[in-house]
């Protein structure tokens, strides 16, 4: 776009739109009129680096490459909005975002909402042009101590701005975190954490409960854990770059985290890492034990 004034360009905006539709019928979403199954990793835009949601191009290139070779088709961006040169490479390149906008176990002053809800415009208008853009989050895991009637302002106002058919207020199921019941959502969305052998009667438990036809994603999962080789990482890693593991709260404060053990894992246990690595040995020999 170009503005021109009195004969002389004066201002010029370069802006990358697409066309494309995008539907929620029933329990499915239709991509240009086709049965869209969405197959993701969650980001929390967490680079050891930067310390920051701000990568540079060469890793971001890399990995949303690798992200596609691995077969996946989505980026769920957690409680962070990516650039937009970042957001134009996932078009480019065939990966749908699912935006998860920044409000988790937030406290809000009644003086401040009217804040939220125009900081929230902001958000959407910098990156609703994107045609990566699919699916819209607008807080993570909200308890009752975020006012509902501002998460249904904040949900009226997100479709209003992007057109989206798919736009979720609360993340992870309302009553999984004891939110409200009345939820404003164009898609069911839950974090049903455990171990594989539970999946099925995990996920029973909510199908069969009544609810609108609507589809059905897994916003967060996780089948198993892997615990942290502390003496490995200190022989293989810079020492500038675990920060994370030191002491000093000026070098890493623990700021907003409610749990902050593990600068103080190693100093418990010298051998933490041997153990954990002896135990699970254990456990598998068990298993096999018992199998046989």
């Amino acid at each position: 776009m170009q503005v021109r004034q009195n004969g002389r360009q004066s201002h010029t905006v370069e802006q990358i739109f697409g066309l494309r539709t995008l539907q929620r019928v029933g329990d499915q979403i239709l991509l240009n009129g086709r049965p869209f199954y969405l197959r993701g990793l969650l980001h929390w835009g967490w680079y050891l680096t930067t310390h920051a949601p701000n990568p540079s191009r060469e890793v971001a290139v890399c990995e949303l490459e690798s992200l596609k070779l691995a077969g996946f088709n989505m980026l769920k961006a957690c409680l962070w909005v990516p650039p937009d040169w970042y957001l134009t490479f996932c078009d480019t390149i065939g990966v749908a975002v699912w935006l998860e906008l920044p409000l988790w176990l937030p406290q809000i002053p009644s003086d401040q909402q009217d804040a939220l809800i125009a900081e929230y415009a902001t958000f959407v208008r910098q990156v609703r042009h994107q045609p990566s853009m699919m699916l819209w989050k607008l807080g993570c895991e909200l308890s009752d101590r975020f006012p509902p009637e501002i998460l249904h302002r904040l949900y009226q106002s997100v479709q209003l701005l992007t057109g989206s058919p798919l736009v979720r207020g609360n993340s992870g199921g309302s009553e999984c975190y004891g939110g409200t019941l009345e939820e404003h959502a164009d898609f069911a969305d839950y974090h049903l954490y455990g171990d594989a052998h539970f999946a099925y009667s995990t996920f029973r438990t909510f199908l069969d409960t009544p609810r609108p036809p609507q589809p059905w994603l897994q916003g967060e999962f996780a089948d198993h854990d892997t615990m942290r080789d502390f003496i490995c990482l200190r022989q293989k890693v810079a020492p500038n770059r675990l920060w994370w593991l030191s002491q000093d709260p000026n070098q890493n404060p623990q700021g907003v985290r409610w749990f902050y053990e593990t600068p103080f894992v190693e100093e418990w246990s010298p051998t933490t890492s041997w153990c954990w690595r002896r135990c699970v040995v254990c456990m598998a020999q068990q298993a096999m034990w018992s199998l046989g």
